[in-house]
């Protein structure tokens, strides 16, 4: 009976350890650095997308209406890429969470679990967190708390090895940050990150709506678990080689962003039309064969979509702020 008991306990454990493995991302290689300004630039093109997937037990997901979260990963030699999008109905000022007296963990913003020794780990104790706010009480720079981090023993906290940005977009906003992988590499204790390397890493978007703290997220980091057995955390694997642009897009740059009056734009492509939508999705502005500018004065303040279509059919979409 103890052996037969031993080994429905030892299936029981391999069943849970099966089905308990966290995400596997394969991230892309980009050939251009990316300038951290809070702006997507056309080497993002090449970037997979990720939306929010998990919103905690027993939580359903927000209305889009309300609320929207993704972002898009991506590397080279130096630095592990983050943007993050945050679409938001009622955003969390500064001078909101001041007069709230919320700490700056309770304000609206992206938070990073970042672990550069997950292939090695057999436990969550080397990961440290980062917030990268799009307000908080304590500073009028909404990054910050962005240059360190915090984590438990003290792991990385007061090295800097993050660099962030952040794009107010008036009905939401865009946070870029760059994660410095050599010194995360040393901080971890390995040679290096780079070609093949396995990293932990995890995002959650948190929404804070009147005077309540509601968190959606991708996913918080589990105590007590392997990280690699943690099904909300995100097991990142650095592909080699340099990431091309996606033949179904067009590499391109819109700018300025936000915008007050003339909307320019470049591209890798002949543009044949470019247009914009409002927030109901009804088509508000359609300009053909643009010279390299739309001209958006008569819009109303707000935000946008941009869909542009090149002469072979091909299609590239970017959110906008009007001024």
């Amino acid at each position: 009976m103890k052996k037969l008991y031993l080994l429905l306990s030892a299936c029981a454990l391999l069943v849970g350890t099966t089905l308990a493995q966290n995400r596997a991302v394969s991230v892309k290689k980009t050939a251009t650095p990316i300038v951290i300004d809070g702006e997507e630039d056309a080497a993002w093109a090449t970037a997979d997308t990720f939306n929010i997937w998990y919103w905690g037990k027993g939580k359903a997901a927000p209305n889009e209406l309300d609320f929207k979260a993704y972002f898009k990963l991506l590397w080279d030699d130096n630095y592990l890429y983050f943007i993050g999008f945050i679409d938001d109905d009622y955003l969390m000022t500064q001078e909101r969470a001041a007069d709230l007296q919320l700490q700056d963990w309770e304000v609206d913003c992206w938070e990073l679990y970042w672990s550069p020794g997950n292939s090695t780990l057999d436990n969550t104790t080397e990961m440290t967190q980062v917030r990268l706010a799009y307000a908080n009480k304590s500073s009028a720079d909404p990054t910050a708390t962005t240059r360190q981090g915090w984590s438990e023993g003290n792991f990385m906290n007061g090295t800097d090895f993050i660099t962030a940005a952040m794009n107010d977009l008036g009905t939401g906003y865009i946070i870029e940050a760059a994660i410095d992988l050599a010194v995360s590499a040393q901080a971890a204790g390995l040679d290096k990150i780079g070609d093949n390397s396995v990293v932990g890493f995890n995002a959650i978007a948190n929404d804070i709506d009147a005077d309540e703290t509601n968190r959606e997220n991708i996913g918080g980091p589990i105590e007590g678990a392997q990280w690699n057995q943690a099904d909300t955390l995100m097991r990142l694997t650095l592909l080699p080689g340099t990431a091309v642009i996606n033949a179904n897009t067009i590499a391109w740059k819109v700018y300025p962003n936000p915008v007050a009056n003339e909307l320019r734009f470049t591209a890798n492509s002949t543009i044949t039309s470019v247009e914009i939508f409002n927030t109901e999705g009804k088509l508000v502005l359609k300009a053909i064969k643009p010279n390299g500018s739309v001209n958006v004065a008569l819009l109303p303040a707000g935000l946008y979509a941009i869909k542009a279509t090149d002469i072979n059919g091909k299609t590239y979409s970017q959110k906008i702020i009007k001024k």
